[in-house]
C-alpha cells in the first residue's frame, strides 16, 4: 500500500513512480497468488485427493513408469526453481544486511525500498522495524511465488502424464480389436471406460484453470510491467488425437472406427491455463509479452526525455 500511495503522491514524475511500482509488483503477485489459492482451498484439496488416488489405483507398470518419469521432471523442476529462489532470497538477505550494517552509524540511512512512510523512519527503532519488515517482505514474496508457481506445474504435468496414460490405453484397446483379441462389444465398453476417464481429466484441467486463471491475469500484467521495469500451457492434450490417428484404426470395422471421431474432436480442443479467459499461457504469449514491455520502456523512455 505505500508503494501505491507514494505513487500517486508521485504522479507527474515518471522515473519516481516506475521506482514504487516496481517494488510492489513482485509483492502483488504474491499477494493474489496466496489468496488466490486460499479462496480455492477446497477445490484444490478435492484434486489433489484425484491426484493421490490416480496414484494409488495405477496396477500397470507402464502407465506408473510414466507417471514417475513426469514426476520426476516435476520435481526437477521444483528443485531447480527452489534452488534459485533460495540463492536469489540469500543474495538479496547478505546485500542488505551489509547496507544496514553499512548505514547504521550514518545520519541519513536507506532502506531496503527507498517510499515514504507517515513516520520518521531515520529514528530508532522505527527505521530498524521499517528495514527488517521490508526485507522479510521480499524474502515471503519470494517464496510464495516460487511455491505456487511450482504446485501449478506439478498439477500441470501430472494431468499431461494422465493424458499420456489414457492414449497409451486407446492405442491397445484399438490394437487389440484390430487382432480380434477382443469383441466388438468390449472394445465398446472399454471406449466408454476412456471417454469417461478423458472427460474426468478435461474437469480436472478446468478446475486448475478455473483456480489460477484470475491470478495469472494478474501475474501476466505483473510481469509484463516487471520486465519494462527492470508457462505455460497444456497442449499434451491435443495428443489424444495424435494418437486415435496414429493407433491401427483402419483395422478395426468402420463401425467401430466411427466411434473414435467423438475422441478425435474432444482432443483437438486443447486443455489450457488462461489469464482471465482471454489469453493462454504459451511461448507465444511470453514472447508477445516482452514485445508489449519494450513497446512500455520505450514510451516511458521517451516521457522521460
Amino acid at each position: 500500500m505505500p508503494q501505491f500511495t507514494n505513487m500517486i503522491l508521485a504522479w507527474g514524475n515518471v522515473a519516481r513512480m516506475v521506482e514504487y511500482v516496481a517494488s510492489a509488483n513482485f509483492s502483488l503477485m504474491a499477494l493474489c497468488k496466496l489468496v488466490g489459492t486460499w479462496y480455492h482451498g477446497e477445490t484444490l484439496r478435492t484434486l489433489m485427493i484425484s491426484i493421490m488416488t490416480d496414484w494409488m489405483t495405477s496396477t500397470n507398470n507402464r502407465e506408473r513408469n510414466t507417471m514417475l518419469n513426469i514426476a520426476k521432471r516435476g520435481r526437477t523442476l521444483s528443485v531447480r526453481c527452489f534452488i534459485t529462489m533460495t540463492g536469489t532470497v540469500t543474495f538479496y538477505i547478505c546485500l542488505n544486511l551489509l547496507k544496514f550494517y553499512r548505514n547504521v552509524h550514518q545520519p541519513q540511512r536507506n532502506l531496503v525500498y527507498r517510499f515514504s512512510y507517515p513516520y520518521n523512519t531515520q529514528n530508532t527503532p522505527n527505521y530498524e522495524i521499517t528495514f527488517f519488515t521490508q526485507l522479510s517482505g521480499g524474502m515471503y514474496s519470494a517464496m510464495i511465488n516460487c511455491t505456487i508457481d511450482t504446485f501449478i506445474s506439478i498439477l500441470v504435468l501430472h494431468i499431461c502424464a494422465q493424458l499420456i496414460n489414457l492414449r497409451m490405453a486407446l492405442n491397445n484397446l484399438v490394437d487389440e480389436l484390430a487382432k480380434g483379441s477382443i469383441s466388438s462389444s468390449r472394445f465398446k465398453k472399454g471406449l466408454i471406460a476412456i471417454t469417461m476417464r478423458h472427460e474426468h481429466l478435461i474437469r480436472n484441467a478446468n478446475t486448475v484453470d478455473e483456480c489460477y486463471s484470475a491470478v495469472l491475469f494478474v501475474h501476466m500484467l505483473a510481469a509484463t510491467f516487471q520486465l519494462c521495469f527492470e508457462s505455460f500451457q497444456v497442449f499434451t492434450s491435443t495428443n489424444m488425437a495424435n494418437g486415435v490417428y496414429e493407433c491401427k484404426w483402419y483395422d478395426i470395422p468402420p463401425r467401430d472406427a466411427k466411434n473414435l471421431l467423438f475422441m478425435i474432436y474432444r482432443s483437438t480442443i486443447p486443455l489450457k491455463l488462461t489469464a482471465g479467459k482471454f489469453g493462454t499461457f504459451s511461448l507465444e504469449m511470453f514472447g508477445t509479452t516482452v514485445k508489449t514491455s519494450m513497446g512500455y520502456l520505450s514510451v516511458l523512455l521517451t516521457m522521460m526525455d
